[in-house]
C-alpha cells in the first residue's frame, strides 16, 4: 500500500504546487511574475525537492521509492523484483492514481481547472501567425 500511498502524496502535492505557482489568484503565482517559464520552475523546484523527499522518506526505503509504474516496470524488466511484486505494486499505483484524480477533482476543481492550470497538464504553445 505504500505504493498507493506514495502515488496519492505525489500527485496531489505536485497538483496544489502547480495551482499555487499558476492560478493567476495566487499570492505566489502573482510574486513569481507573468513569465510562465519562471512559474514552471517554481512548480520543478516544488515537484522535485518532493520527490527527492519521498526517496530518502521511510515509504521510499520500504518500496525502493516505486511512486510510479514506469520505475516498477524498469525494475522489472531488469529482474531486480519478481513479477507477481510488480503486478501488485502497478496495481497499487493505479488505484493510487484514481482516489488521488478523484480527491483533485473534488476539492480542487474551481482552481485546477484554470486556463493557467490546466488540470496540471504540460500543452504545447499555440503556433503564432507571421
Amino acid at each position: 500500500m505504500v505504493e498507493a500511498a506514495g502515488l496519492v502524496a505525489f500527485l496531489v502535492f505536485s497538483s496544489v504546487a502547480a495551482v499555487v505557482c499558476h492560478h493567476p489568484n495566487s499570492a505566489v503565482a502573482r510574486a513569481l511574475g507573468p513569465h510562465e517559464w519562471v512559474q514552471r520552475i517554481g512548480v520543478g523546484l516544488i515537484v522535485g525537492s518532493l520527490v527527492a523527499a519521498m526517496a530518502y522518506s521511510p515509504w521510499g526505503k520500504r518500496s525502493g521509492a516505486h511512486f510510479n509504474p514506469a520505475v516498477t516496470l524498469g525494475f522489472w524488466q531488469l529482474g531486480h523484483i519478481r513479477t507477481a511484486d510488480a503486478i501488485w505494486y502497478v496495481v497499487a499505483q493505479f488505484a493510487g492514481a484514481l482516489v488521488a484524480g478523484v480527491a483533485i477533482f473534488w476539492l480542487m476543481a474551481p482552481w485546477f481547472g484554470h486556463p493557467d492550470v490546466h488540470y496540471n497538464t504540460t500543452r504545447p504553445r499555440e503556433p503564432t501567425a507571421g
